[in-house]
């Protein structure tokens, strides 16, 4: 499974609803909560470990920019780290009381969403 198919799993009118009723976009320009979300993701999928230079740099990347929608916007590690401490995690809790029981299969690992917890090892794209 791709990315961009698992990214699929969850519409994007979903995640930007649960941003409204959150509002965890509020005075917020550049990372936005679905942003920062597919980054998480997209940088977990992908590497091993998910420090905040590894997400800088998934940021900067093609396939981050083409999944995200974030073509021409720059920024650095320390704004994902603020960002990161500063959004209001009731956006994330709700995402996953409403996919509490997404199971995905990947070509050879699987990943299961499960309530509040994500278990998962990793992703390998086909």
């Amino acid at each position: 499974m791709r990315v961009k198919q698992l990214l699929q799993l969850i519409p994007d009118g979903q995640l930007e609803m649960l941003g409204a009723e959150s509002k965890v976009d509020y005075q917020v320009k550049k990372l936005t909560g679905k942003s920062v979300f597919q980054l998480i993701l997209l940088s977990m999928i992908n590497n091993e470990r998910a420090s905040l230079r590894v997400m800088e740099s998934v940021f900067h990347s093609m396939q981050f920019r083409l999944v995200s929608g974030t073509e021409g916007v720059e920024t650095k590690y320390n704004s994902i780290r603020d960002r990161i401490a500063t959004i209001n995690p009731d956006y994330l809790r709700r995402f996953f009381y409403s996919y509490s029981s997404i199971s995905i299969n990947c070509s050879k690992r699987s990943i299961l969403l499960s309530g509040m917890t994500v278990l998962w090892l990793r992703c390998l794209h086909d």
